[in-house]
């Protein structure tokens, strides 16, 4: 299993309840640290700008898989392929 799917399973059972934006940034601080500036800009802005309107104020239990689909689906549509 990878870092990032371990991180995430991880943020999930640490979360009880809490939203998916808090638990995202607390993700980003503990993993960012090892990754270069750039990178931990560009990953944090596409949470901000493509994610977190969709999911930012949900409780991370209660996201869904259309919901997560349909966010995916926004950014297609704004031609953001590589995000």
């Amino acid at each position: 299993m990878g870092m990032h799917k371990k991180a995430a399973k991880a943020a999930i059972r640490a979360s009880d309840g809490t939203f998916y934006e808090v638990v995202a940034r607390e993700w980003f601080a503990k993993y960012s640290a090892g990754w270069s500036e750039s990178n931990g800009v560009k990953v944090l802005a596409q949470q901000v700008n493509y994610i977190f309107p969709f999911l930012g104020g949900k409780p991370i239990r209660e996201v869904t898989a259309p919901e997560l689909l349909e966010a995916l689906r926004h950014i297609e549509k704004r031609g953001s392929l590589d995000v």
